[in-house]
C-alpha cells in the first residue's frame, strides 16, 4: 500500500491532518482529521511500511490485543482506500 501523492500529511497543533491537493482536491472537499494512531499509520505508509510491519510496530508500542489492533488497522486502511487516500 502507498499513500496517494495528491494528499499532504501535516501535524497541526497536535492534530493529524490530511489535505487533498491537485486533482484529488476536486473530488475531496476539505481536510481529513485523524487520531494519533491514524497519524502514526499514515507516516509508516509514507515510508513504505507494509500492513504487517505496521501491526508489528504498533504491537510493540501499545498494550493492546493483537486481534483488536489488527481489526482497527484494517478498518483504518479500508476507509483510506475507499476515500482514495491510499492505493493498494
Amino acid at each position: 500500500m502507498k499513500t496517494n501523492k495528491g494528499v499532504i500529511y501535516r501535524n497541526i497543533a497536535g492534530e493529524h491532518v490530511l489535505i487533498p491537493v491537485g486533482s484529488i482536491a476536486m473530488d475531496k472537499n476539505g481536510m481529513f482529521v485523524m487520531t494519533e494512531l491514524g497519524g502514526c499509520i499514515w507516516q509508516m505508509l509514507e515510508q513504505g511500511t507494509t500492513k504487517e510491519e505496521i501491526i508489528t510496530a504498533l504491537l510493540e508500542e501499545y498494550e493492546v490485543e493483537e486481534s483488536r489492533l489488527r481489526a482497527d488497522v484494517e478498518d483504518f486502511l479500508q476507509r483510506m482506500i475507499d476515500a482514495k487516500l491510499i492505493e493498494e
